[in-house]
């Protein structure tokens, strides 16, 4: 009897035991970003723009590249379980977490740039410009003249950056275009606590994966996020316009609910906008003739990414034009753009209110 008493003992200390350990690795457990696929095949490329060794670079090799060093750079911090656009708001105003702002936001950025392309039609057609709804390209000619004029501009935009970034076709809530570049690790995509991205979800990449303290690391002691690198930058910074004061009445859909995280995020200094003056642009206004263009200082509060394109040297070289390669390889961005989600963006963010009787 006494063996059988001691027996169960030991079971059940065995299974509080078990039972410990569980709740402490579930306690210590954390999320890492780890690569979600496109919606397009690598292996196959996207066109002569980003052929399979060049489309398998950015999309794998630098993206996951971007994410392992962000993991990295919030392991045991309170980023440490956060998505890749939470961890964006929150680290933008943190000089010692400009390294995991700047890993964070180029990855959202490359996301983004991928998720609004697809690989090229079959023959006779060129591109997907057939895709463009009739209301997306009404908007067009009423606010860019034309589709060769909104490509001319933006393709001029790209031409006169000899830095890298990225450059945006952006909307406001009045459905007003503009082409606006980011330098650096500046983004469009989050502002003012919020994300503008028509595109709910993960980025590419990332999907929060669960692992213990015990598989990811041996020294249980947290490691702090580095303070190297580029000083404390925000997420509309390399932007070369001022900017109104933050005004949190900007309507659009939060990406974060919790509230407590969100609160004090942004200093009363912080800007909402990209460009002076928040007025909504007076279509009755001479200088805002039909495709004329857009007075950057009446363009509405805030602004909504419809698709935009990687300006890195790696992009072209990579894709086989070489280093004075940027204008051929550009021509190529228009064969795989995807008119149809670009179409699906603005409506998301500039509702049809047309009635049809």
């Amino acid at each position: 009897m006494s063996g059988y008493l001691i027996s169960s003992t030991s079971a059940r200390i065995s299974l509080f035991s078990l039972a410990r350990r569980h709740a402490t690795v579930t306690r210590w457990s954390r999320h890492l970003h780890v690569r979600r696929p496109l919606e397009y095949p690598i292996e196959d490329g996207l066109g002569a723009f980003l052929p399979p060794p060049a489309l398998k670079m950015l999309a794998v090799d630098y993206q996951d590249g971007l994410l392992q060093r962000l993991n990295d750079e919030v392991q045991g911090t309170a980023e440490e379980t956060k998505s890749v656009a939470q961890t964006v708001i929150d680290t933008a105003q943190e000089r010692s977490k400009s390294l995991a702002f700047c890993y964070a936001s180029e990855a959202l950025n490359n996301s983004f740039f991928l998720d609004f392309l697809k690989p090229p039609p079959p023959p006779p057609a060129s591109n997907h410009e057939s895709d463009i709804s009739p209301y997306f390209g009404t908007a067009i000619r009423h606010h860019e003249a034309s589709l060769v004029n909104l490509k001319s501009k933006f393709s001029a935009t790209v031409m006169g950056m000899s830095t890298s970034g990225y450059v945006w076709f952006v909307t406001d809530q009045s459905g007003f275009t503009a082409v606006i570049p980011t330098y650096g690790s500046g983004t469009l995509l989050v502002r003012s606590r919020q994300q503008h991205t028509p595109v709910a979800g993960l980025v590419l990449g990332e999907s929060l994966k669960t692992k213990t303290k015990f598989e990811t690391r041996s020294n249980p002691d947290p490691v702090a996020a580095s303070t190297s690198g580029t000083s404390a930058t925000s997420p509309i910074s390399g932007l070369s316009h001022s900017s109104p004061p933050l005004n949190p009445s900007t309507s659009s859909r939060a990406f974060h609910t919790t509230p407590s995280s969100l609160s004090n995020f942004f200093l009363p200094t912080t800007p909402s906008s990209l460009f002076s003056g928040s007025k909504i642009i007076d279509p009755t206004s001479p200088s805002k003739r039909r495709g004329s263009g857009i007075d950057m200082t009446t363009l509405g509060e805030t602004l909504y990414p419809l698709f935009c394109i990687s300006v890195h040297e790696c992009a072209w070289i990579t894709a086989g034009y070489g280093i004075w390669g940027k204008e051929e390889w550009l021509k190529h961005f228009w064969t795989v753009l995807d008119w149809h989600k670009v179409s699906q963006a603005y409506v998301k963010w500039v509702p049809d209110t047309t009635t049809y009787i």
